[in-house]
């Protein structure tokens, strides 16, 4: 990587790491909560391994619509001046977006959420539901690009966030314009701008959903999709891509709840004996039926 590269590149991961901490306060709970299904629990456990949905496949398609439609938003009301400056980084910005996302820059994301027994939820395994609890110091210290970060709710955070990082990509326009070719540093800082908010896209969300309390564990934007390890499910209508992150030894796993069931006593023991041969002890233990009370036909 050449040397402007690199400088650009250093600047805005540590404008827009330190943008990204005066908006983002919330803390992760002691135990995070992953929903799934009954498939999703036997694969979790057997292999020790997260699989990260690609976010353009996650269950709230709106997501990236509704940061697309903010980043406008924003960009329309800087003055005039700024907005001549700014318009070599939105100049066909869906088109941009698109571009870096067929090139492999995009997010893989695994949610989890500070509340283990949520009524929303338990209709996801149709019947079959469960809430893995994780520690979520050890979430905290995962590698392989994978990073846990709260989802942000407010839609005045997410503008003060999307407008910290313009804000920076104008300076970064300012102090290296005189570093290299006009063309080459207009590129550079246009990636760097455009990288940094595909990461963040995951975490803004309509405020609807603010009662999940959630918190994903998001892999690095950037990284080519021959450089991952990925694999592909079977969607409803299509095959949906993953990234894999592999725990090892073991899954973090402390505790386990089960949806509302007509069957508690064998949902508990198929779950005990699934943690107990592979070596989940912990959490075997402490495993948990839902408080919401059975309905007829479902939850």
């Amino acid at each position: 990587m050449k040397p402007l590269r690199i400088n650009i590149d250093s600047y805005f991961e540590k404008e827009c790491g330190a943008a990204l901490a005066r908006c983002v306060s919330a803390r992760p709970p002691k135990t995070l909560w992953h929903y799934t299904d009954g498939r999703g629990v036997e694969g979790i456990v057997r292999t020790n391994e997260f699989w990260g949905t690609e976010a353009y496949y996650l269950n709230d398609r709106s997501e990236f619509a509704t940061a697309r439609n903010q980043i406008s938003d924003v960009y329309s009301r800087f003055p005039s001046g700024e907005r001549e400056k700014l318009m070599p980084f939105l100049e066909n910005y869906h088109d941009r977006q698109r571009t870096c996302h067929e090139g492999g820059w995009t997010a893989f994301v695994v949610s989890f959420s500070a509340a283990e027994d949520l009524l929303s939820q338990w209709g996801y395994g149709g019947g079959n539901a469960y809430s893995l609890g994780f520690d979520a110091t050890k979430l905290e210290q995962v590698d392989q690009g994978w990073r846990l970060m709260p989802v942000i709710y407010k839609s005045e955070v997410h503008e003060q966030l999307i407008r910290e990082y313009f804000q920076i990509a104008l300076r970064a326009f300012d102090e290296f314009s005189s570093a290299g070719k006009p063309g080459e540093v207009k590129t550079a800082i246009q990636d760097q701008l455009m990288s940094h908010m595909i990461q963040i896209t995951p975490i803004l969300k309509n405020s609807s959903f603010e009662r999940e309390e959630e918190f994903r564990l998001i892999l690095d934007a950037r990284a080519p999709f021959h450089k991952r390890q990925l694999g592909y499910r079977q969607g409803a209508f299509c095959l949906i891509p993953y990234a894999i992150y592999r725990v090892s030894p073991l899954l973090p796993l402390t505790s386990v709840y089960f949806g509302p069931t007509p069957l508690p006593w064998e949902k508990r023991r198929a779950l005990y004996i699934l943690l107990m041969h592979f070596k989940q002890f912990e959490a075997a233990e402490d495993i948990r039926c839902s408080k919401v009370p059975l309905r007829a036909g479902g939850v």
